[in-house]
């Protein structure tokens, strides 16, 4: 009996540590830096940078331009533009700028412009929305 309680807590310590060594480099992964695809897709997207993963909802990322050495915690969303493919000219309408650090599960909505500066950090679940 206590042979198998002890099979039985090693091989879910074993589990345990697989599911969370694998989610580790899930992360490591996922996360967009200047030199991946998702980090190209943004109008900017600052060296030294990391939007953390998983990221929430990303629309417009052609309009949002981000500084560098910032941090974009998980969940975050970021969205430029009322809906997903509207063109909203030349220039970002979301500027996030260098070494700033948006908390984990933020949202931030710009329709026309938000311009957050340098060296911002907010706290986590921070909505910023450009009209309230």
């Amino acid at each position: 009996m206590w042979l198998t309680r002890l099979a039985g807590r090693a091989y879910r310590a074993a589990l345990w540590r697989l599911a969370h060594g694998a989610w580790r480099e899930f992360q490591r992964a996922g996360r967009v830096t200047a030199d991946t695809p998702a980090g190209r897709a943004f109008a900017a997207f600052g060296r030294g940078s990391i939007f953390a993963f998983p990221a929430g909802s990303v629309f417009g990322e052609a309009w949002i331009a981000v500084g560098e050495g910032t941090l974009i915690g998980a969940f975050v969303s970021l969205s430029a533009g009322l809906v997903p493919g509207q063109d909203l000219g030349p220039e970002p309408v979301l500027r996030i700028g260098n070494r700033c650090v948006i908390g984990r599960g933020s949202h931030i909505v710009a329709h026309s412009s938000i311009d957050i500066g340098d060296d911002v950090f907010t706290g986590p679940y921070v909505y910023i929305p450009e009209h309230s």
